[in-house]
């Protein structure tokens, strides 16, 4: 029984021990952080490469952000003035539309003595070989 104790005891010890040197060696402070220590930390410098690329990475996610805003700023604006200038149509052919009717055209060609015909338009017969002639 002391011989399983005493097995059971170093075993405790040694896992102890382990855990205090991973403690020890992954434990920054802030004191270490704040007077620039941790820069010198073989850890730190071991993995220096890793931070600048996780650094590039983040520049790079920054700036991407930065330019979809850009142009999701850009589509309102021209989203805006495709508003617009569908109004402007709208009101245009309404106005067109106003301005070709007979009687709008009758009162302003009028003026010039060009009247609307009161004689109906005839049809003029034609054979099949006459319009193919033509055409």
């Amino acid at each position: 029984m002391s011989v399983n104790n005493t097995l059971k005891k170093e075993k405790a010890e040694e896992s102890e021990s382990v855990k205090s040197s991973t403690n020890k060696r992954f434990r920054f402070s802030v004191m270490q952080i704040l007077n620039g220590e941790i820069l010198q930390k073989e850890y730190f410098l071991k993995n220096l490469p890793f931070l600048f690329y996780v650094a590039m990475l983040l520049a790079i996610y920054i700036a991407n952000v930065f330019y979809a805003e850009n142009k999701i700023r850009e589509i309102a604006l021209v989203e805006e003035q495709i508003k617009e200038l569908h109004t402007e149509y709208i009101s245009l052919k309404a106005s067109l539309t106003e301005l070709s009717k007979e009687h709008q055209l009758d009162t302003t060609l009028s003026k010039y003595g060009i009247t609307v015909s009161t004689v109906p338009p005839k049809v003029v017969p034609i054979t099949k070989e006459e319009s193919l002639k033509i055409y």
